[in-house]
């Protein structure tokens, strides 16, 4: 019979290793609950562990499978369905172990498994040295790894996923071991499904400028926009293009105070300034017209570092998501069917929403896509369009709008014959998200390594979720 995280003997054991713990009783526990995407009071923890070594999260994984005790893992605790919250689970918040080392030749790095990406660009820009990430600087940077890790810099130096090297977990048997090859490619894309992973160890590459910033065009009449947008889009970026691995245009729909609804884009040159990059973002400038008043290409994207781009987009986003349900699909091409499908569904998009539309274009220029990858179960090595539809609003009422609205836009991109079912675990609902469809002929390696490692399925709450 299972035992309760509030169950003594797991409190004693916890004591004794000297793991600071929360109940719900205690006075940081609403606190240590908060994540990005609310409170979840209706499926709370028994208990929230906040470890400080290695040896705290041995501790708690034994107490755990001794009691039979249910467990999940926050890292970032950014995902934005709330999977790190699991009622009357002992939850092993990960956010202390964020150190982050740089390797004797500094072409690695080690990162603790509660870090930031935003922790991780700032420490190790003062070794001069930076890794890529994704588009929010708040997120859990093992987490996006583990996951495929989709972000701006994925043509320079290709998915997260491709990045680790090494790892550290603690087992399904509580104890601490360095992961092996078998154990790394399950690793890379395939979440955290074979243990806790307390440290990843990543590559790094040396600190450059970066060319970056947001351009707005006029959305007056927003379907006409979208549709002449992406059109000239797919000419510029698409399937046979030469296009420079440094350039990232990410386009993004959503309410920008006093304007509405807005078409913006995110562009991203990762270099410093040349003629070249700048003829890009001209060209990027010329897909629509831009909004009048609004700054020329020229002038919008400027010299920065990763960081401070990473710190720029993470402040464009609510601090919580709250109110409504986000979901996503996945498209092969930008063709005209699936165009006028992103215009409909943006034209629809409710105006209170605080939500919107990101498109995260994986090119057939990644490396990535290529053939010389590590060894991995990472789904996402093909060109393809991610579309996070952000269907969330400031309260109850404008949330559920919001949700029916993102709900009905993604069966309508699914529907398209460019839709592919292989969506993005990390932005895909629960109730939405097809493991089969997803990993394909990679799912059965991907279970196979989850018995041999986990093969009591005491991780089951990991992100995808394998077992029951």
């Amino acid at each position: 019979m299972a035992a309760s995280p509030s169950d003594s003997t797991i409190r004693a054991q916890l004591e004794g290793a000297g793991v600071p713990y929360s109940i719900p009783e205690s006075a940081d526990f609403n606190q240590l609950l908060s994540n990005y995407s609310g409170n979840h009071q209706n499926r709370k923890p028994g208990i929230i562990t906040v470890p400080e070594t290695y040896q705290h999260v041995e501790a708690i994984v034994a107490a755990c499978v001794a009691a039979k005790a249910e467990i999940v893992v926050r890292g970032g605790g950014h995902d934005i369905f709330g999977r790190s919250t699991v009622a009357d689970a002992v939850t092993v918040d990960l956010r202390k172990l964020n150190s982050v080392t740089v390797s004797e030749n500094h072409e690695t790095a080690h990162v603790g498994g509660g870090a930031t990406a935003e922790q991780v660009l700032e420490a190790l820009a003062s070794k001069g040295l930076q890794v890529p990430v994704g588009s929010c600087g708040t997120v859990g940077y093992a987490g996006w790894c583990l996951v495929g890790g989709l972000g701006p810099y994925i043509h320079s130096y290709g998915l997260g996923a491709d990045q680790i090297v090494g790892a550290k977990v603690v087992n399904a048997e509580g104890k601490l071991v360095v992961a092996d090859d078998k154990m790394l490619k399950g690793l890379r894309g395939g979440g955290a499904n074979l243990g806790v992973v307390v440290e990843l160890t990543v590559k790094a590459y040396p600190l450059q400028d970066v060319q970056a910033g947001m351009l707005m065009f006029d959305s007056t009449d927003l379907s006409k926009a979208v549709t002449t947008f992406l059109t000239n889009y797919e000419k510029l970026f698409g399937e046979g293009k030469n296009v420079p691995s440094q350039i990232y245009p990410m386009p993004f729909i959503f309410a920008v105070p006093g304007l509405g609804i807005t078409l913006c884009c995110c562009v991203i040159w990762n270099g410093t300034a040349t003629d070249e990059s700048r003829a890009w973002v001209d060209d990027v400038g010329k897909l629509a017209p831009l909004m009048p008043g609004t700054p020329e290409p020229q002038t919008a994207i400027t010299t920065m570092k990763a960081l401070d781009f990473s710190r720029q987009l993470t402040a464009m986003l609510p601090p919580q998501m709250l109110g409504g349900r986000p979901q996503s699909a996945s498209l092969t091409r930008l063709t005209p069917s699936a165009i006028a499908g992103l215009a409909n569904v943006a034209a629809n998009m409710p105006k209170s929403s605080t939500g919107g539309i990101n498109m995260h274009v994986v090119r057939e220029d990644c490396p990535s896509c290529s053939d010389n990858v590590p060894d991995s179960v990472c789904p996402y090595r093909e060109a393809h369009i991610m579309i996070e539809l952000l269907g969330v609003g400031p309260d109850e009422e404008i949330g559920k709008e919001a949700a029916e609205w993102s709900m009905a836009a993604r069966n309508e991109l699914m529907g398209l014959e460019e839709a592919t079912k292989k969506t993005y675990i990390a932005v895909t609902s629960p109730e939405c998200l097809d493991v089969e469809s997803v990993y394909g002929e990679k799912l059965a390696e991907l279970k196979k390594l989850k018995k041999e490692y986990d093969p009591h399925g005491f991780f089951k709450n990991a992100l995808p979720r394998l077992v029951d």
